[in-house]
């Protein structure tokens, strides 16, 4: 890294900082934000000043003078009504548009009819637009959540059967009518990204997501970052097998369904029907959360996904299983962000990307 890109760095990890901590502190001073960063005065004021243009902050007014009889310090906040985004979350079922601000605050949403033909996806999007009420102009991005494998450094939806998309560059696709940033992004992850930003995963910097449909998905959160893996694949824990599954071994193919979920879903439907958990539902689902536990160490383990809500009841003997298999310890919780947590968690992809993301 040359000088210039050196101090650009620098800059936008001082403005991350800066931007974050007014968020959390407001209504706070610039020599509070220095004190509170350990920055020089100088530098604070800079980023302020860029962060007023882009009307991200706002003053507020005069603070109170110091103790000492100082000059009162000027009061800044957060503006989460500076920006707003897009969020779409794609699916068999139907697709859910979502505008929210920047903290999260839904302005505007609308379901639609089912579809996989990108044509009517890109025409739905503009009438939602249309109909929203919002200024154009304060829109800065739009982002997609999608039941596929996306491979991000090039936006290619990789392997979508429920939608029939197969290498798919749905990016360059809604380019072609939108000229705001866009973002693709896996479905389970988004609504890892969504739990954790305003649902049971708030700000929980070390989760995993386990996402629980037709059949069981995984997302991992890590240092407060989503880790996707080399393949785009991380998380994928319906592929688990135990000893039993390598008598009878059938190859596993991506996109359909592996051991673990064609042992478990049967079982939770079963539950479902009578109320009542089978020891075989409580133990394997157990030794997997075990497993997921000694392996990543996380804060939380967050169950969610269209099935995931019907296992609150056995969350209590789940975590006493956990305890019992493991002497590391994680907190189990049942997502509740429902429907609109793939929609949530991709506008908090693209605000972390745009607005609050160091880089």
């Amino acid at each position: 890294m040359n000088r210039i890109g050196h101090q650009d760095y620098i800059k936008s990890i001082n403005r991350a900082l800066v931007l974050e901590t007014i968020r959390n502190d407001q209504p706070v001073s610039r020599a509070e934000l220095a004190r509170t960063l350990g920055l020089s005065r100088s530098t604070v004021s800079s980023v302020v000043d860029e962060l007023l243009a882009k009307r991200f902050v706002m003053e507020l007014g005069l603070g109170d003078s110091t103790n000492e009889g100082g000059r009162r310090g000027m009061k800044l906040a957060f503006n989460a009504k500076s920006a707003f985004g897009i969020g779409v979350d794609i699916k068999e079922s139907g697709m859910l548009l979502m505008i929210t601000d920047l903290d999260g605050n839904v302005t505007y949403e609308k379901k639609t009819t089912p579809t996989n033909k990108v044509a009517y996806v890109i025409e739905h999007i503009q009438t939602f637009i249309q109909e929203c009420g919002i200024n154009e102009d304060l829109f800065i991005g739009l982002s997609v959540a999608v039941p596929s494998v996306v491979e991000n450094t090039k936006d290619i939806v990789v392997d979508a059967p429920s939608l029939g998309w197969f290498n798919l560059n749905l990016k360059k696709e809604l380019a072609a009518y939108f000229s705001i940033p866009i973002y693709i992004n896996n479905d389970v992850d988004c609504s890892a990204l969504g739990e954790r930003w305003l649902g049971n995963g708030a700000q929980t910097d070390n989760m995993f997501y386990m996402s629980i449909d037709a059949g069981i998905g995984g997302s991992i959160i890590a240092n407060g970052q989503l880790i996707q893996g080399s393949h785009y694949s991380a998380g994928e824990v319906g592929y688990f097998i135990d000893k039993e599954d390598t008598v009878h071994f059938e190859p596993p193919i991506a996109g359909q369904y592996g051991p673990f979920e064609r042992k478990l879903i049967p079982l939770i439907k079963e539950f479902q029907e009578t109320g009542i958990p089978s020891k075989a539902l409580t133990l394997n689902l157990s030794i997997a959360i075990t497993n997921l536990v000694n392996l990543l160490n996380p804060e939380k383990i967050i169950i969610g996904g269209v099935e995931g809500p019907s296992l609150a009841p056995i969350v209590e003997t789940l975590e006493q299983n956990v305890r019992r298999f493991s002497p590391i310890q994680s907190k189990i919780e049942i997502a509740c962000l429902g429907e609109r947590a793939q929609a949530l968690g991709a506008l908090w992809y693209l605000f972390e990307r745009i607005v609050f993301s160091p880089l």
